[in-house]
């Protein structure tokens, strides 16, 4: 369970801006081993497309359609013409973190960032984010949509900073210093993306 002096820390850090919530596109590089994915998101108002893919295969990819105001999402299927809905991930288990220890500032696409610190108490991990502090209302939409996540992002959902900020870059290293696992954007393009992108196709079926 976080403690209460990391809740306010975290919560006077940011502050939501009812000005503008992003709409772009970002890709995501994460890295698990010798194993690389490439995550691309697509937003438009409450609208999300997700496409992952392990190497360079693009053709072997998952597509995910989110609603994010209703957190209902599909996953297409392209080669069969077929769409399902998502099956979100449920846990009520909290990950026992310290307080954060909040580093140095830094610039990452063009947004001023900071950097935090925090341990896994039980699992022996260190966890370390950059966080941007504009509006990407999406991510943690995104999240709750998906059928799966990872520790990472079972953290970022505990942090009460989640509801509008995008890590820029997470990771986490074992007791050893050696690095586990690594998520960092990429690219972010500001463009806004066609609406074509977050419909399901004409001729796919429920399956």
């Amino acid at each position: 369970m976080i403690r209460f002096f990391f809740f306010l820390l975290l919560s006077s850090y940011l502050t939501i801006s009812a000005q503008s919530r992003f709409e772009g596109t970002v890709t995501f590089s994460i890295t698990k081993g010798k194993e690389v994915m490439t995550r691309t998101v697509w937003v438009k108002n409450d609208s999300i497309r997700v496409e992952e893919f392990i190497g360079n295969n693009q053709k072997n990819k998952s597509i995910y359609l989110i609603d994010g105001k209703s957190k209902v999402g599909f996953i297409l299927s392209p080669e069969r013409k077929l769409y399902m809905k998502t099956v979100p991930y449920e846990t009520t288990e909290d990950i026992e973190v310290s307080d954060a220890i909040v580093l140095e500032k830094d610039s990452l696409f063009g947004y001023e960032v900071e950097q935090w610190q925090l341990s896994a108490i039980d699992l022996k991990r260190t966890i370390n984010f950059a966080f941007s502090p504009n509006d990407f209302f999406f991510y943690r939409d995104l999240l709750y949509a998906l059928p799966d996540r990872t520790f990472l992002e079972r953290v970022f959902l505990q942090l009460p900073l989640a509801e509008n900020v995008l890590p820029l870059l997470a990771e986490y290293t074992d007791i050893n210093d050696q690095r586990i696992y690594q998520m960092k954007v990429v690219e972010i393009d500001v463009s806004i993306p066609s609406s074509k992108l977050f419909r399901i196709p004409k001729g796919f079926t429920q399956f």
